[in-house]
């Protein structure tokens, strides 16, 4: 599906886990098109959704939400290798 002109996506509370980061966002024809992404309340990522958020293409990303996700310092370190931080 092509959505040119998302941008902004909000999935709070949305119980994503780390195969649906990789299956779907990371391949998302549109995600590179995203400034603004709330994940917030999603709470079953673990450090493989973080690897997966960090693996996925969206150089346009400004902003990011991960507040009441229960990130662990190890999930947290797994963003580092982010292209989009």
């Amino acid at each position: 599906m092509q959505l040119p002109h998302l941008t902004r996506l909000q999935l709070h509370a949305a119980r994503l886990r780390a195969e649906d980061i990789s299956r779907d966002l990371a391949r998302a024809r549109w995600a590179p098109n995203l400034v603004d992404l709330s994940i917030s309340g999603c709470r079953d990522l673990g450090v493989l959704g973080y690897e997966a958020l960090g693996d996925t293409a969206m150089p346009r990303l400004r902003r990011v939400e991960l507040s009441w996700n229960r990130a662990t310092p190890d999930a947290l370190n797994a963003l580092n290798d982010a292209a989009w931080l």
